[in-house]
């Protein structure tokens, strides 16, 4: 599995963590009383795996700032660029 993949995966797998665990702590009668712990405790493991996966991704050799900042003047530029010559 790619780096890139295990990035998104970790990201989709982030937000479920975080959306589950809201729902487990506004309704703790859903889940046995005696596997609230041990399921809070997975949901929060997910959570800072993903970020630790976040954070290595930008690590030298990997994505950096420079890369993100090229991307995003990238999907700009051609938008400005034909707004330029639609008025001329």
């Amino acid at each position: 599995m790619s780096r890139d993949q295990l990035l998104a995966e970790a990201r989709i797998a982030m937000q479920a963590a975080r959306y589950n665990l809201k729902l487990l702590r506004k309704h703790p009668e859903k889940i046995l009383p005696g596997q609230r712990q041990h399921v809070e405790g997975q949901l929060l493991q997910l959570i800072e795996f993903a970020k630790w996966e976040k954070k290595n991704a930008r690590r030298a050799g990997r994505t950096s700032s420079r890369t993100c900042l090229k991307d995003l003047f990238m999907s700009i530029l051609p938008q400005t660029l034909r707004g330029v010559k639609e008025r001329v």
